[in-house]
C-alpha cells in the first residue's frame, strides 16, 4: 500500500512500485487491481459533459462498479476508482459525497472527501428528510419522543394530534 504524505489532508501519497498506465499516461495505483484496472476503468467512462457518465454496471442505487481485476480482490466503486486514479487515496474512514448528487457520474471534480456523518447530513433520504421536520401536518410542534429506555426505534410525534385522536377515539366509543 502507498505511504501517505504527511499531511493527509493534501491526498498526496509516494507512487512507490504501485502505478496503473494506460494510453501513455501513468495513473497513482490502487491497492490489489490489475495491471489493466486503469485501462479497464477510463473505456467505460463518457466524458463528453460535465459529469463523466460511468457506462459499466451500476448497482442497485446508481453507483458505478468495477472488479479490481485480480481473482479474489474484489469490487471497488467506479467514482472512488477514478478519484484514486487521478487525484490520490481515499482516507480509510472517508466517504466520497457527489456534490453533483448523479449516482452514476465519476468526475472527480464533482465530488468531496467528508466524513460519513457529513455525508448522511448532506444526503437526501427519507430519514433525513423527517429528521428535518419540526411540525406535523396540522402545524403543531412535534414535541412528543415514542421509544421508551434502550428502545432503537425512537420517533417523534405531535402531542396535539395523539390528544385529540384518543378523545375522538372514547367519544366514537360512549356514542356506540
Amino acid at each position: 500500500m502507498p505511504a501517505m504524505a504527511a499531511d493527509a489532508g493534501d491526498y498526496l501519497f509516494d507512487l512507490g512500485e504501485i502505478q496503473q498506465s494506460w494510453n501513455g499516461m501513468t495513473f497513482r495505483g490502487i491497492p490489489r487491481a490489475s495491471e489493466s484496472f486503469a485501462e479497464r476503468v477510463f473505456s467505460k467512462i463518457d466524458a463528453s459533459g460535465d459529469c463523466w457518465e460511468w457506462g459499466g454496471t451500476l448497482d442497485d442505487q446508481g453507483y458505478g462498479i468495477v472488479g479490481r481485476g485480480r481473482r479474489g480482490s474484489g469490487l471497488i466503486a467506479a467514482h472512488r476508482a477514478v478519484y484514486e486514479l487521478l487525484v490520490g487515496s481515499i482516507p480509510d474512514g472517508m466517504h466520497y459525497d457527489h456534490l453533483c448528487r448523479n449516482h452514476a457520474c465519476v468526475n472527480p471534480d464533482h465530488g468531496e472527501i467528508v466524513t460519513p456523518e457529513e455525508n448522511k447530513r448532506r444526503g437526501y433520504s427519507i430519514a433525513r428528510l423527517h429528521a428535518q421536520r419540526t411540525h406535523c401536518a396540522e402545524g403543531h410542534p412535534l414535541d412528543g419522543m415514542t421509544g421508551g429506555r434502550g428502545s432503537p426505534r425512537k420517533h417523534r410525534y405531535c402531542t396535539t394530534c395523539a390528544r385529540e385522536r384518543v378523545r375522538k377515539t372514547r367519544t366514537e366509543g360512549q356514542a356506540a
